[in-house]
């Protein structure tokens, strides 16, 4: 069964999800703006800026860049309603396709943003920022399949209901979770159920080391592919075919900021080709800019799912479904 997650956190949660929380301000800066050199800026759980990004990006502008990360995918939602943070950066598109509906975020194009960032623009407003995508799979070690005689699952179903101790991060929680709640429901109309039977760990972190690729009990987990292939690049994994969702990040300037024009210049360095390779490197995902190559070690998993964002599950697409898919799940039914 699963794990359930603190009680106020399950509400926040599935109040962010069914819009039932709204994001005050307006889609321009609403207080006094202030040009005294920093920026605040909060980053998604498990992800960091790299500080070299950081320390050029001081050099060059002048701009210090405080940072500080969210405990969940949830807090940094959250975060937009205070202005403070200035910016959120890492907010993943499970809640993505609401907040930039909202007037919490300040409106802003990117000079940089025609070069890659665009395609992944979300259709409601121009409130978000694309940073890097990655896809979330049910990841599989296929050397522990074999060990236990057992074949790769034929598809996400099967793979839910296969019996194998497979590990999920929690959907209230973690934008993972959310990833496989949504393929779970584009799987078949048990496959929401039958996450009940899977092992729910907090972090994407968690279920990469519960995998047996980490000397874990897991043969099959559901996390990140390319993080698992960078995390063991050794190993002999395998995608259950279609498990995989894309998961893109985003960065957004929040109404009630004083410091909106230096997060501009932020998320404009965030898009320059050599950042764009550091953050994707660091994020253990695929840069935006199309100028910035993708690893060959990802390739095999993301070029099938990727063909420049016409193929494949988008959790920004099926955002619509997610408050009553969260319901249905934790009711069991």
């Amino acid at each position: 069964m699963p794990r359930p997650a603190p009680r106020p956190l399950r509400a926040l949660a599935a109040a962010l999800i069914a819009g039932s929380v709204t994001l005050s301000a307006c889609a321009t800066p609403t207080v006094n703006q202030i040009d005294d050199g920093t920026l605040q800026v909060q980053v998604a759980a498990g992800l960091e800026i790299p500080q070299q990004v950081l320390d050029d990006f001081a050099a060059q502008t002048g701009i210090t860049v405080t940072v500080d990360n969210a405990r969940s995918d949830v807090e940094l939602a959250a975060a937009i309603t205070g202005g403070a943070p200035d910016l959120v950066l890492g907010v993943s598109d499970a809640n993505a396709s609401r907040l930039d509906r909202s007037d919490g975020l300040v409106s802003y194009i990117s000079p940089a943003a025609g070069d890659g960032a665009a395609d992944f623009a979300l259709s409601t407003s121009d409130r978000l920022t694309a940073v890097s995508y990655d896809y979330v799979c049910a990841v599989a070690d296929d050397d522990a399949l074999a060990a236990e005689g057992a074949d790769l699952p034929a598809d996400l179903a099967t793979a839910l209901a296969s019996g194998q101790h497979v590990v999920v991060p929690d959907p209230t929680t973690s934008s993972a979770g959310m990833a496989v709640l949504t393929a779970a429901a584009e799987a078949s109309d048990t496959a929401v159920a039958a996450l009940h039977s899977a092992t729910l760990v907090a972090t994407e972190a968690e279920v990469l080391r519960s995998s047996s690729l980490a000397g874990g009990s897991a043969p099959i987990v559901f996390a990140s592919a390319t993080a698992a292939i960078n995390t063991f690049p050794d190993r002999n994994i395998s995608v259950v075919d279609g498990s995989c969702v894309r998961r893109v990040r985003y960065a957004g300037i929040a109404a009630e900021s004083p410091h909106v024009n230096q997060a501009r210049k932020f998320i404009d360095w965030l898009l320059g080709a050599s950042v764009q390779a550091d953050l994707a490197d660091s994020w253990q995902s695929v840069a935006v800019q199309r100028d910035v190559a993708v690893p060959d070690a990802y390739r095999a998993f993301v070029d099938p799912f990727d063909q420049r964002l016409s193929a494949g599950l988008t959790l920004g697409d099926l955002q619509p479904q997610q408050a009553a898919l969260l319901a249905q799940w934790q009711s069991g039914s």
